[in-house]
């Protein structure tokens, strides 16, 4: 029984990796105002599944911010956040695909989030691709928030093996 189930297990697992996109990709935010300096540094893996509009993947950062006032200043501060996400595609048209993001996520503040966030993503070419996330409707930092802004957040550059 052990045996066959092992193999169950492995042939879903080759059929699965025969019909796969695996994608790597990562950001870098600067920010350098007249009393504030921000940097972030990004990364994600991702596996999207050929033949199918979903796919899944995980995120983390890391980032730094100072603040420098005329009263007051703050020592620099280190941030980090780690998130797994669930990707459905729901359409394609011509380099442009609209997705959304089901995604579950930790920070160094001890926040849990849980939110949707819709998405644009621009083909580059065939292995090149930038995306990024726009707005978010879920429970982030404590409290149920709808992001209705017009903020672009998680703009990333992917490559597809």
């Amino acid at each position: 029984m052990k045996k066959l189930l092992l193999t169950l297990v492995l042939a879903v697992g080759m059929f699965t990796a025969a019909n796969a996109q695996l994608y790597v990709g990562g950001g870098l935010g600067l920010n350098f105002g007249n009393s504030t300096s921000s940097y972030s540094l990004s990364g994600c893996v991702g596996y999207g599944i050929s033949d199918s509009d979903w796919g899944f993947g995980c995120d983390f950062s890391v980032g730094n911010f100072s603040y420098s006032g005329t009263y007051v200043s703050y020592a620099p501060s280190t941030s980090w956040a780690f998130d797994v996400y669930g990707r459905y595609g729901i359409t394609n048209v011509g380099p442009f695909a609209l997705f959304v993001d089901g995604i579950v996520g930790f920070n160094d503040a001890q926040d849990v989030n849980v939110y949707l966030a819709p998405g644009i993503a621009l083909g580059i070419d065939d292995h090149w691709c930038v995306a990024a996330r726009i707005g978010s409707l879920g429970y982030i930092g404590n409290s149920f928030n709808i992001g209705a802004s017009t903020s672009i957040s998680g703009v990333t550059f992917y490559y597809n093996f």
